[in-house]
């Protein structure tokens, strides 16, 4: 039982750290390699660019949204045990 207290307590920074990971991997400024004499092949590149950084941000997205579940149940839990159980 208490090392499901300890997944309860610790998974929500465990997801924040994710979603900042997913995060940063949209907004760290990389270079990238194109042709740029071939506007089709440009076109073709920055939209999966943008495909790329659209799944990393829905990502962190969901990692943040489930760090905030998973923190409302610990805060749940503590008060339910400040309270004691019945």
């Amino acid at each position: 039982m208490s090392w499901l207290r300890i997944v309860l307590f610790i998974s929500p920074i465990v997801l924040w750290l994710a979603c900042l990971f997913f995060a940063m991997r949209v907004f760290t400024p990389d270079t990238y390699q194109t042709n740029l004499s071939s506007p089709d092949l440009a076109e073709q590149f920055h939209r999966d660019l943008v495909r790329y950084k659209h799944k990393n941000l829905k990502r962190a997205h969901k990692a943040l949204l489930a760090g905030f579940a998973f923190m409302l149940a610990a805060v749940i839990y503590y008060l339910w045990l400040l309270d004691g159980p019945a």
